[in-house]
């Protein structure tokens, strides 16, 4: 398991207000840092402290909908953010998140915050990119596994022209 952090810092001279954003199918106003879950990984826990609503993400849910409940299926939860009535100047907040490393995950993991706010901008919402955070895992080589079974239970490493084969390839995105 792999711990995410996000910090949010207001540098600049006027408070950052929030957005429209839909929360449970009510339309609230929240400045909200969000940060999509990375490429071979699975969202698991938002961490404990910290201020800011928790909001969760669903995979084919519109952009600025959330849910401020966890689905009892995590693995739909594509994103997820944190929700502020403001943020002031200098003000910093810190939050984290938990995720699982997928097993056959290989290379470099990315990920990147975005912060949105009332500003100029499309439709009155500013937004602004975090850094590229980076987290590097051994590379790993591709497989293919070949199997009897359609439950992919029972490897063998060679077939009969007659016999059925089940192939299982093992590769990061």
């Amino acid at each position: 398991m792999s711990s995410l952090y996000i910090t949010a810092q207001n540098s600049g001279g006027i408070t950052a207000t929030g957005v429209p954003v839909t929360v449970d199918g009510i339309v609230v106003s929240l400045v909200v840092v969000r940060i999509a879950i990375p490429a071979n990984t699975s969202f698991v826990r938002v961490g404990a402290a910290g201020a800011g609503i928790p909001l969760y993400h669903l995979a084919g849910d519109p952009p600025n909908t959330y849910s401020s409940i966890p689905p009892a299926d995590l693995s739909k939860v594509d994103a997820v953010a944190f929700g502020y009535v403001k943020i002031s100047p200098l003000e910093r907040e810190v939050r984290s998140f938990d995720v699982k490393i997928n097993a056959n995950a290989s290379g470099d993991i990315l990920n990147q915050a975005q912060i949105f706010f009332a500003g100029p901008g499309p439709q009155g919402v500013a937004s602004v990119d975090s850094n590229q955070a980076v987290t590097t895992v051994p590379n790993l080589p591709p497989t293919i596994t070949f199997f009897r079974d359609a439950g992919y239970t029972q490897p063998i490493s060679a077939a009969g022209t007659d016999q059925i084969v089940y192939l299982q390839v093992n590769a990061a995105r």
